[in-house]
């Protein structure tokens, strides 16, 4: 014991002031709060106070250039975080609201302008101050159209600030710890110069991929809303106690959305949990991608590494992957968070089905192949269950290619290990997405009229050097002119070309075929069959026809570009065959010049593309989500067909005849009320909740209400005769749900006791 108190006692005594420190911190969380209401009476404004119980604003009123319209007097604050509400009236959404402070210090102040969305009648959201203050106020501004009511306002501080630097101290402190162990442990002097460099060269990539969402804002563009709104689902719905969290309680006005179900969210639980501790949406989702970006060049090391079995080869691939023009595009164009997720994981799947008909030595690390395309078709499903659908296809394709090779015993066991434990892993999330995928008449299957052929790509876009960090995709008809990238880029262009030219060379030179000629021959076929189907001479139209109502998943995968994703895997795994290839012939000395050069290609690619993006893009500041408000335009695939949310009353409650209700309350997806139907026949009530299965109504007494879809698929309670009674409605878990939950967990933990059982064993077969 003293040996180790000599060895640690420094770190010990690092821990301690640390544990000081977050002491200290933690009280903050417990001193008295600032809670300032501020009717309307006090409010500055250019109008007066009317009848309406607040100040009236309209078009036939003067107003200042800047649209301010009434704000609070100065009030002075400290350092801190504070939910500003303001209530309102208004029938357009030019209006908004923000706050401002004279500070000293840079950026002191993080506020969003709000929106006053006219479809509700109040909105809450965060700011955090920085610095003290003495000029802290509330304003309002007119947006020229229609009317607006500005009624009471409020201030009041909150502990988010506390928590996220609470957060940030116990990140910190817990990274120093390890290093300072590693160093007594002398772990970094173990590793060699080559691993060094790797780790700086993943860095510096990571670093370069990150580098638009490095500037204090965030890039949003075509699905960044709809995300964001899904990491705010997230949020709310574990406020709510929900986990797993399945229906989002704060979209569509507040009446519930079940996303969760239909898209798989795993991962985004990291920065809905950032979210829960405080930290706003730019910092949750800029870290985000930086953790992205840092997975996917890891990942695409490792697997090139497993390969290649050489770190500088197993680095230039990582460069090449991460800074891929559709990775980026996706990521930073299209903000297709889900997607960009699911290219993360794709080369372990690459990787794993190669390895499982290539390898020919049945020894322990094959039968452990299952272990990458595990967690390969996990993060796939749990990011896009779309990619995993194309994955599917060209798997499908390779094994009906290796037929006779899959009824090796040890190479069937391997696949089937594959299928069921990613089967078992991900029940949770696949049965109920299978049960209301079949149980419910959502929008998604009425797609069965869109044509997606015309939104391929075209022939000079596959292998441009200098993509546009910008745009959006157009018609065939349109051109290219101001498209975004869809393409490999030329650098993986040049690697089609590098692979051909060594299939030749070794034909010229009498060489026998080696293992990556073949294996390369079958991944340049599927990766041109890739770059095919992207394509507008892909006769996706026709096959749509043919297939009649069943056309759902071709109108689903909406944009042929997005094969882009596979073909960029596939031609980086070509890649890693031609390394293997050139190593084997006289043509080694060049292995390192041609793969310097295809890396530094990709490189600039994606330095130009990153740069065009950071230069083209407005700064978009979100420190909350009201700044975005409870629906996007991507809100409708889940929805109950025929539903308008447009027509969503922001918490409406209607009653049919002889009905009435009282202290009623409404907490997320929960909802509380007292009704009485004094009438001979059934009668309802329609609350804000979207209908959708496993809601549960039920009185004080025990006795269970029949919940129907009402106007606009709304919630509608039956409401016996003669019936009086306190009610709460709220969403109930199916039991085959739980049983899904139970497996995936129980799997887990099987899986994990067996990794370190193994381990162990083989630890004592060393010794």
């Amino acid at each position: 014991m003293k040996k180790y108190a000599r060895k640690y006692w420094k770190l010990i005594s690092l821990i301690v002031v640390e544990m000081v420190i977050a002491i200290g911190l933690i009280m903050n969380f417990f001193e008295e709060k600032i809670q300032i209401e501020i009717p309307y009476q006090e409010l500055i404004g250019t109008t007066i106070p009317d009848e309406r119980d607040g100040w009236y604003m309209d078009a036939t009123f003067p107003c200042e250039s800047s649209g301010i319209f009434d704000y609070t007097r100065d009030y002075a604050l400290g350092r801190g975080s504070y939910d500003i509400t303001v209530k309102y009236e208004t029938n357009t959404n030019k209006n908004y609201t923000k706050v401002t402070a004279d500070t000293d210090m840079y950026r002191s102040l993080w506020s969003d302008e709000t929106p006053l969305n006219p479809e509700v009648t109040e909105v809450t959201y965060t700011v955090y101050l920085w610095e003290n203050v003495e000029d802290f106020k509330i304003r309002t501004y007119f947006g020229g159209e229609g009317y607006m009511i500005i009624k009471d306002m409020a201030i009041n501080q909150t502990n988010a600030m506390n928590g996220m630097v609470l957060s940030c101290v116990v990140f910190f402190a817990l990274l120093i710890d390890l290093i300072y162990l590693g160093v007594l442990n002398g772990f970094f002097a173990k590793v060699t110069s080559r691993k060094w460099n790797v780790i700086l060269g993943i860095i510096a990539v990571v670093i370069v991929s990150s580098l638009p969402n490095l500037g204090g804002y965030i890039i949003c563009r075509q699905d960044m809303g709809f995300h964001l709104l899904r990491i705010e689902g997230i949020k709310e719905a574990l406020l709510d106690g929900q986990f797993p969290v399945k229906m989002h309680p704060y979209w569509t006005n507040g009446y519930g959305y079940p996303v969760s179900i239909y898209y798989g969210d795993l991962f985004l639980y990291i920065p809905a949990i950032m979210r829960v501790l405080g930290f706003p949406i730019h910092i949750a989702i800029g870290t985000f991608t930086i953790l992205t970006n840092l997975a996917t060049a890891y990942i695409m090391y490792w697997v090139a590494h497993k390969i290649c079995k050489n770190e500088y080869y197993a680095l230039g691939c990582a460069v090449i992957y991460t800074l891929a023009p559709y990775r980026l595009m996706d990521m930073y164009v299209r903000c297709a968070v889900g997607e960009t997720l699911a290219i993360t994981f794709l080369p372990l799947i690459a990787y794993g089905i190669y390895a499982a008909f290539v390898k020919k030595d049945f020894d322990s690390s094959y039968r452990h192949l299952w272990v990458p395309m595990v967690i390969g078709f996990t993060g796939v499903i749990q990011s896009h269950v779309l990619t995993c659908v194309m994955c599917a296809i060209f798997i499908i394709i390779v094994c009906l290619l290796q037929i006779r090779k899959i009824f090796v015993k040890e190479r069937f066991l391997v696949l089937a290990k594959t299928v069921i434990y990613t089967a078992l892993v991900n029940s949770w999330f696949i049965v109920p997405f299978i049960t209301e995928m079949k149980g419910i008449d959502v929008v998604q299957p009425y797609r069965t009229s869109i044509r997606i052929q015309s939104a391929g790509t075209q022939l000079n876009q596959l292998f441009s050097m200098f993509y546009r960090g910008t745009g959006d995709f157009t018609r065939v008809e349109a051109g290219v002119a101001s498209e975004m990238a869809q393409g490999v880029g030329l650098a993986l262009g040049l690697v089609l070309i590098l692979f051909l030219a060594l299939k030749i060379r070794a034909k010229e030179e009498v060489l026998v075929p080696t293992q990556e000629i073949k294996s390369g021959t079958l991944i340049c076929g599927l990766s041109v069959f890739a770059l095919f189907v992207t394509t507008i001479y892909c006769p996706w139209d026709l096959l749509s026809e043919l297939l009649g109502p069943y056309n759902t998943w071709i109108a689903n995968i909406q944009f042929p570009f997005r094969f882009i994703a596979i073909a960029t895997v596939l031609i980086i795994m070509l890649l890693l065959m031609c390394i293997n290839i050139l190593r084997k012939t006289t043509l080694n000395k060049y292995a390192g010049t041609i793969i310097g050069v295809i890396t530094l290609v990709a490189g600039i690619t994606g330095v130009y593309m990153i740069n065009h993006c950071i230069d083209n893009t407005s700064a978009f500041y979100a420190y909350d989500i009201e700044a975005l408000g409870a629906n996007d335009n991507n809100v409708k695939e889940y929805l109950i067909y025929g539903t308008d949310i447009n027509a969503l009353e922001y918490n409406k409650v209607a009653v049919g005849e002889n009905v009435s209700y009282s202290d009623y309350e409404k907490d997320g997806i929960t909802i509380r009320f007292t009704c009485e139907n004094t009438g001979l026949d059934d009668s309802y009530i329609e609350l804000p909740l979207l209908w959708y299965p496993h809601y549960g109504a039920m009185d004080t007494n025990g006795t269970e209400l029949e919940l129907v879809t009402g106007v606009n698929n709304v919630m509608r309670v039956i409401i016996p005769s003669d019936y009086e009674g306190d009610v709460l409605i709220q969403y109930q878990t199916p039991i085959l749900w739980k049983i899904s939950y139970v497996i995936s967990l129980m799997t887990l933990l099987v899986l994990a006791g067996s990794v370190v059982w193994s381990t162990r064993n083989r630890k004592s077969d060393r010794d």
